[in-house]
């Protein structure tokens, strides 16, 4: 399956495709996998208020992303809609990154 790889506590629990840059942004259609896990992170993330998360990130999850053997792209999710629309800003600086890890947890 072709776009992005999308890892939550280290474990790969779907994909991501189609997804649409915008500056930071990225959004598309999560393709969850079969497991606990991605049904645990759907149900977490469908609750998001995407306005909310927005205005603070640490109100949202981290996340990461991965391309075929690059290195996985540090994101912050933001939301989940009802057609499983998922909505990320990607963190690419060293400060940025530091910042995620500190402050937006990986699970609720």
């Amino acid at each position: 399956m072709n776009g992005y790889k999308i890892l939550w506590k280290d474990i790969e629990i779907g994909h991501l495709m189609n997804a649409m840059p915008d500056m930071w942004y990225l959004e598309g259609i999560y393709h969850p996998n079969s497991t606990e896990l991605s049904k645990e992170f759907v149900d977490l993330v469908s609750k998001f208020d995407t306005k909310i998360v927005m205005m603070d990130l640490r109100k949202g999850i981290r996340a990461k992303l991965q391309v075929r053997d690059e290195g996985p792209i540090n994101v912050a999710v933001i939301s989940l809609g009802d057609k499983n629309e998922l909505f990320v800003r990607q963190v690419l600086s060293e400060q940025g990154i530091d910042w995620l890890i500190n402050n937006v947890p990986e699970e609720k």
